[in-house]
Parts: structure tokens; C-alpha cells; sequence
């Protein structure tokens, strides 16, 4: 998504952060924020997120892959947004202690 439409993307920050949009039923926000929610129940029903909950984990996944960043990262580094993207996923995973194994 991000390098289909990344700088695209960008353009659509607000002031309101992440959850708070998804809570007010961001017409933007809320489609991304329900799968995330349920890309992380998922998880934590089979046992690889126990350390965060999962508002935590959306709200990490939401600072890790955010498409400026991302954007920024695989300029920087001078590869793919997909390899940028990857890396930051294991980041994420590193970060919420997601059991690989689980």
C-alpha cells in the first residue's frame, strides 16, 4: 500500500491521534485500525501477543509503519519501501515480544 500510495497517504494527517480518530469513526482511519485490531487478536488467540494489549499493539504498529516514515526509511536506506516496510514489521514484533513460534 505504501509504495501504491504512499505519498498520498501522507496527506491525510490530523491533529487527533490514531486511536482517537478510529474511536470517532474516522472514515479513514477506521477500516486500517479494524484490521489491525483483528490482525492482533488473532495473536493474541493463538498465543504469540501477551505482553500488550491490543490497543497497545495498534497504537505501536501505527508509529513503526507510518507511510512518511517508511517512505523516509527506504529513501534513506536507499531500498524498496517493501524491504523498509519489513524491517520495521520485525521491529514491531520485537517490540510487542511476539512469540514467532506461538
Amino acid at each position: 500500500l505504501i509504495r501504491r500510495a504512499g505519498t498520498a497517504l501522507v496527506h491525510v494527517r490530523s491533529t487527533s491521534g490514531f486511536l482517537a480518530r478510529a474511536a470517532q469513526g474516522d472514515s479513514i482511519v477506521t477500516p486500517i485500525y479494524d484490521v489491525m485490531v483483528a490482525t492482533f487478536e488473532a495473536c493474541r488467540r493463538d498465543g504469540r501477543l501477551t505482553r500488550a494489549d491490543t490497543a497497545t499493539a495498534v497504537f505501536h504498529w501505527n508509529l513503526l509503519l507510518d507511510p512518511r516514515d517508511v517512505l523516509d526509511l527506504a529513501e534513506h536506506r536507499g531500498v524498496d519501501v517493501v524491504i523498509a516496510a519489513a524491517a520495521l514489521t520485525d521491529d514491531l514484533a520485537h517490540l510487542l515480544d511476539l512469540d514467532a513460534e506461538g
